[in-house]
């Protein structure tokens, strides 16, 4: 049978690669002849939104894919390690920014990244009463989490277009 990561629980990891790293690597080698560090300094905190959307909008619909025995990361980890993995996604945005901004992210990046700050407190919030046994609100928790990678892929392609 072909390969097929979407069933083995692998194919969330190599979406976020696909999309976080190596489109935007292979856009900016057709530009430019050497690869630049900001590639790979923007890339990582794109990868961990992407991840951790994706794992967000999978415990949404946790029980409907047991049913359906549909084979996801979130299935194959089970609800605890998937929300452990989608609160370390969560942590791991903010810190890569962090550490780039150590090693020379310039601020005009850092900056609109560490705006979606309070929109990461507000899902990890929601991620602690979906742990707690209350009621999420399903429309505010996948709205918060698109909205943390969408909006830090629009903030970042606005930033390096206007600087």
């Amino acid at each position: 049978p072909p390969f097929r990561l979407i069933q083995s629980g692998y194919g969330e990891v190599v979406l976020a690669l696909v999309i976080t790293s190596l489109i935007p690597g292979i856009s900016f080698l057709l530009q430019n002849v050497d690869y630049h560090r900001l590639v790979a300094m923007v890339s990582l905190p794109l990868f961990a939104g992407h991840l951790m959307m994706q794992l967000a909008n999978e415990l949404r619909y946790y029980a409907r894919d047991i049913k359906n025995r549909t084979q996801n990361m979130m299935i194959r980890l089970g609800w605890q390690i998937g929300i452990f993995v989608l609160n370390v996604s969560l942590l791991s945005i903010f810190l890569s920014l962090g550490v780039a901004m150590i090693f020379g992210i310039p601020s005009f990046i850092f900056i609109p990244g560490m705006l979606l700050f309070p929109m990461g407190i507000l899902l990890f919030w929601q991620v602690r009463r979906i742990l707690n046994g209350l009621n999420p609100h399903w429309s505010v928790f996948s709205l918060t989490a698109n909205g943390i990678f969408y909006l830090m892929a629009y903030l970042f392609t606005f930033a390096f277009w206007t600087n």
